[in-house]
């Protein structure tokens, strides 16, 4: 990213899909892996030992949070080549706001879909739901915690 942002940026960019696509590959490609969510379904205990290592302990299931990590690095180090002149302040103020209540949500969502695996003991959470919580809900809640932490370092107090 370095000598040739562009094509760094793209590659991170490609880099975060992929790990999108990533956090569910344990079910597409090993077979009878379920998540460690669906616990009564897994048909012994060395599965659900399986299951736990290959979506929580597994490095390639944080591939998108250190993506996520490198693209928040990246915007901290141009956000001083950007020229936001155009923009009103009551424009900015506007944006800020929108990209501070999207960053609550994305910080709340993940939690809140979480819990709704443990509705009743004893039964399974819906399948798609977990995989789509794997997938999509990790990269949800790191870019809301990366816009945190990019307001923070980039003053982004609406001045």
């Amino acid at each position: 990213m370095y000598e040739s942002p562009k094509k760094g940026l793209r590659m991170l960019i490609i880099m975060i899909i992929c790990s999108i696509l990533l956090n569910i590959s344990p079910r597409l490609f090993l077979t009878n892996t379920r998540t460690y969510y669906e616990m009564m379904r897994q048909p012994s205990l060395w599965h659900a030992r399986r299951s736990f290592y290959l979506y929580h302990q597994n490095i390639i299931q944080y591939l998108g949070s250190f993506s996520i990590g490198l693209l928040l690095g990246y915007a901290i180090i141009v956000r001083d080549n950007i020229s936001d002149q155009e923009q009103t302040k009551s424009n900015k103020q506007r944006k800020l706001i929108i990209y501070n209540v999207l960053a609550i949500i994305g910080l709340i969502v993940p939690f809140v879909w979480v819990n709704q695996f443990f509705g009743e003991q004893g039964v399974s959470p819906n399948e798609l739901s977990v995989l789509l919580f794997f997938s999509i809900g990790r990269f949800i809640f790191g870019l809301s915690f990366g816009w945190i932490i990019y307001a923070s370092v980039a003053e982004k107090s609406g001045e």
